[in-house]
């Protein structure tokens, strides 16, 4: 989503520094052609747009906000092991229709988290660390053959995917500590 924003507002050229854009999410009833309004992020200044889009694509640590299942870069952190959990969960059991106010929501605090003055507390943030560590997007353990919780076993891929979002979060201001 973040870089889609970045995208449109590209096409904005040289007025981009000058403004400030406001996002507003829509349901659009065909049949009647009545609308609902799910959320809204307001005052987005295009710059933090570039900012935070500058910060994700750090060489050594490059943050995603894609939200994808299977194969993955091992160069890159997902946010979505962090913010985008019920999605996925959503995606597996096949129920996102049912379910998509819920993952607008999922969304819509991720971008406003990284594009208004948001902030994470810390705690709240480790809370979301260790429900990666001990959870599946399936909601079971994350176990081993063995028994062993994986986080213990590859401990290192945890930790430096936790990492890579701290810093990540801490770059762009997003931390309240």
């Amino acid at each position: 989503m973040i870089r889609e924003f970045d995208e449109q507002l590209n096409e904005v050229g040289d007025i981009k520094n000058s403004i400030t854009v406001d996002y507003i999410f829509t349901s659009i009833n065909r049949t009647n052609l009545s609308f609902e309004i799910k959320g809204s992020i307001e005052d987005v200044i295009p710059s933090q747009v570039r900012n935070v889009v500058t910060e994700m694509a750090e060489p050594g640590h490059i943050i995603s906000d894609l939200v994808k299942l299977g194969k993955r870069d091992r160069n890159e952190t997902l946010l979505q092991n962090f913010f985008n959990r019920e999605e996925l969960f959503f995606v597996l059991n096949r129920s996102q229709k049912n379910n998509a106010n819920k993952i607008l929501q999922e969304r819509l605090y991720l971008a406003r988290l990284l594009l208004t003055n948001t902030k994470i507390k810390i705690d709240q943030l480790l809370q979301r660390f260790e429900t990666n560590r001990l959870l599946g997007y399936d909601k079971k353990k994350r176990l081993t053959k063995d028994g062993i919780y994986e986080w213990i076993e590859f401990s290192k891929s945890f930790t430096t995917n936790e990492d890579n979002i701290y810093s990540f979060l801490k770059r762009v201001g997003k931390i309240k500590e």
